[in-house]
């Protein structure tokens, strides 16, 4: 029997338990309070909290999880099933997938984002974070317990973001302007798609300043060391241009502006834009050339005017020499000597070329033939060979023949001299259309594009840019004006030329001639060995030797000369005889005559008088449109000097009767 408690006892655990009591009310308050704290957190972070027992597939929730997607507190039942049911069917997989890697040990944490139904049918974002509370004997999960977050908002921003940023994208892809940062801690850059799409480089290619400096031209780095150190030391943006070596070994022209980026008083980073300016430098060199052209044209083009009238009197006489001379010895020297002539008259022609008399006079043509007997006849002798890639119904084009056909001649001849120990040249022709901005110096529309490729020593890069100027050339005995003539010939028909050039490789020129739409119109060959004439023949001509020997070449026709000086005499004589019933049969007459009246003025006031008498209008210039379209001022045909026998003979059958 036990004994009973005294009263002391008693009293003392009565105290006890008061004390036990006045412990649990201040532990009761205290969970209050940290409640009260976790529920204005919980708040706060829009977030509520879900608690998954693994072995019942049961999922509690408390009010706010509730609350956050508007159900009322306990308005589903706590079965995963139901869950799952409001979760965007997109994203359930992955939700599920990353839970059980995580229960399973797969993943050391838990986290998704996914798309979760409210009440009214609409969507919020959920970020979800768990983590394994309890574990039974074996260490299996049985409680799994975590927060639900409302992150629409987030995700609605990172959305804004995006679209901003694929605006921002699509935006620099049209102005062609690129962005980047560099960090001078850590060397590091970032570029935005655009500046890869310039630089024609991958993401992989560029993260850092020395995978940045191996693409900037050798020649400028010491130009951007030399902006950035005066930028970090003043505190100032710069703005320079750059070479960046691409892929296929060129080179495109850029316009890099830079920008510090300054923290107390350091330059902790720049940030700046990067402008595709290769069309645009192009469009520039093509004008410098251009000016050099012209202004080396207006010197070259009146030596080579005057040296053509000398050739034509050289010419002719020994033409006519040939042609008079019974002793076989002296017509071979004369032969040899018209030899030479003619490759004086080719040297002077290339001067015109590109002098200011070189305008064409085009016709419809087809390129295909012409481009192969010039590609056959410059390699004649040689051990390079060439290989045709034609496309089938070539366009056809409105070209000076013979002009085009001296610029393929000089391209080829230079491709043969790059390759001395033989080999192949590659020409194609294919039909293009060229887009606004392909090239900045030429218009959009149909073009014929005739590439001709060597494999031979290839160009330096430093002299490629002026490989088109006057002058210039690299060989001991080039004269530097057969690619000039090229380049100018191909500018005057509309088109362009460009060239690629890898040292050791070879090099390529791309020739780009404008397509027409007109019908081919076949040419019949005017050409006979011999002309009879008769009655009087005027020539006007301010240079003596041009007119004694052009008379002598009409003598031998058959017809009686009067030379003269000027157009003022020629017309006054054709009114004298218009007055005596006398008949002048034909004129030659010079276009322009220094100092005095030339042909384009002489032939107006003839024909006010007759229409009928043939007039032929000669110069050493192609340029003036008289000589292009004779007719529409009055003449009957025109000849260019220097002007062989044959060339005479053909234009006098045509229109003499």
């Amino acid at each position: 029997m036990s004994k009973k408690p005294t009263y002391e006892a008693l009293v003392q655990r009565i105290h006890e338990l008061e004390n036990e009591q006045k412990r649990l009310q201040r532990t009761i308050k205290k969970l209050k309070v940290r409640e009260e704290r976790l529920d204005i957190a919980m708040s706060v972070k829009n977030e509520g909290i879900w608690d998954w027992n693994l072995e019942t597939d049961e999922v509690q929730f408390d009010n706010r999880y509730y609350t956050m997607a508007e159900y009322e507190p306990d308005e589903f039942p706590h079965a995963l099933e139901e869950f799952q049911s409001r979760v965007h069917q997109d994203d359930l997989d992955l939700v599920m997938e990353r839970a059980f890697k995580y229960i399973f040990g797969k993943s050391d944490r838990f986290l998704a984002e996914f798309r979760f139904r409210k009440k009214d049918g609409k969507w919020i974002w959920i970020q979800a974070t768990g983590k394994i509370v309890k574990r039974d004997k074996i260490g299996k999960p049985i409680r799994f317990v975590g927060t639900h977050a409302d992150i629409t908002e987030r995700k609605r921003t990172e959305e804004d973001l995006r679209r901003s940023e694929a605006v921002l994208a699509e935006t620099q892809r049209i102005a062609g302007l690129g962005s980047w940062e560099y960090h001078l801690e850590t060397k590091k850059i970032k570029w935005s798609d655009e500046t890869y799409r310039i630089a024609g480089r991958e993401k992989r290619d560029i993260e850092n300043l020395d995978q940045y400096l191996r693409i900037v031209h050798p020649d400028d780095k010491t130009l951007l060391s030399e902006a950035i150190e005066k930028s970090i030391s003043e505190k100032v943006p710069y703005e320079i241009e750059l070479r960046h070596l691409k892929p296929d070994g060129t080179y495109n022209h850029t316009l890099t502006r830079g920008k510090p980026i300054v923290e107390g008083n350091e330059v902790i980073k720049f940030v700046g834009s990067v402008l595709d300016i290769t069309h645009r430098k192009r469009a520039e060199e093509a004008l410098q050339r251009a000016t050099k052209l012209k202004s080396i044209g207006t010197l070259a083009g009146g030596i080579a005017h005057d040296f053509n009238n000398l050739l034509t009197g050289i010419f002719g006489n020994v033409e006519l020499a040939r042609i008079l001379t019974t002793d076989k010895k002296v017509s071979e020297y004369l032969e040899k000597t018209l030899n030479t002539i003619e490759r004086a008259q080719s040297l002077t022609g290339q001067l015109l070329t590109f002098a200011k008399g070189g305008a064409p006079i085009t016709k419809i043509q087809n390129l295909v033939p012409f481009l192969q007997e010039t590609a056959a006849f410059a390699l004649s002798g040689s051990i390079v060979s060439c290989r045709f890639d034609i496309e089938e119904d070539l366009w056809h084009c409105n070209v000076d023949i013979h002009q085009i056909c001296q610029a393929i001649d000089n391209i080829i001849i230079n491709a043969q001299q790059a390759m001395p120990t033989g080999g192949t040249i590659d020409i194609s022709a294919k039909n293009v259309v060229l887009n606004q901005g392909d090239y900045a110096e030429i218009l959009p529309g149909k073009y014929v594009e005739l590439a001709i490729q060597d494999y031979g020593i290839g160009i330096p890069e430093v002299y490629l840019s002026r490989i088109f100027d006057p002058f210039f050339s690299t060989k001991t005995k080039g004269h530097g004006i057969g690619l000039s003539t090229t380049y100018s010939i191909i500018t005057r028909h509309g088109g362009t030329i460009n060239v690629e050039s890898k040292p050791g490789k070879g090099t390529t020129f791309y020739v780009y001639l404008p397509a027409s739409d007109k019908a081919l119109v076949e040419s019949k060959n005017i050409y006979d060995n011999e002309h009879c004439g008769s009655g009087t023949f005027v020539i006007m001509d301010d240079e003596a030797v041009v007119r004694e020997n052009l008379g002598d070449m009409l003598k031998l026709f058959g017809y009686s000369v009067i030379r003269l000086e000027n157009g003022a005499d020629a017309v006054k004589l054709f009114s004298e005889f218009s007055l005596g019933n006398q008949q002048i049969v034909g004129m030659i007459f010079d276009l322009t005559v220094p100092g005095g009246m030339g042909g384009k003025e002489a032939i107006e006031q003839i024909r006010l008088q007759c229409k009928r008498t043939p007039v032929f209008v000669a110069s050493g210039y192609t340029e003036d449109p008289v000589m292009a379209s004779p007719e529409d001022y009055g003449f009957t045909a025109s000849i260019k000097k220097p002007y062989k026998i044959k060339e005479l003979i053909a234009i006098l059958n045509k229109h003499m009767k």
